[in-house]
């Protein structure tokens, strides 16, 4: 029901523009509170652990203005849930497909 409601109100399209005019999408309300909290307090987490343990650092992209965390399920498995997000994955390979 969330993927075909993000769906439907055009917040694909509002995403992909996003993601190709500023890097990042907001899509308003597609996660509940509590899961934007496990998403903010292990993401939190991982950078606070970067400082902790350089191996770390491998998977943290620091870049001006912003920082990006790869492959973070591998490390905090709750997160595994919203990686396989079809919404996002959906929006991820068309994305891909428009850089090419």
């Amino acid at each position: 029901m969330k993927v075909l409601n993000a769906l439907t109100k055009g917040r694909l399209q509002a995403a992909l523009h996003q993601l190709q005019t500023i890097g990042v999408a907001v899509i308003p309300h597609y996660y509940s509170e509590e899961e934007v909290v496990i998403i903010d307090e292990n993401c939190s987490k991982a950078l606070e652990s970067s400082k902790d343990k350089p191996s770390h650092s491998s998977w943290i992209d620091r870049r001006a203005g912003a920082i990006r965390l790869k492959q973070l399920q591998l490390n905090y498995p709750i997160l595994k849930r919203f990686g396989s997000d079809i919404f996002i994955l959906l929006v991820n390979f068309i994305f891909s497909l428009r850089l090419q």
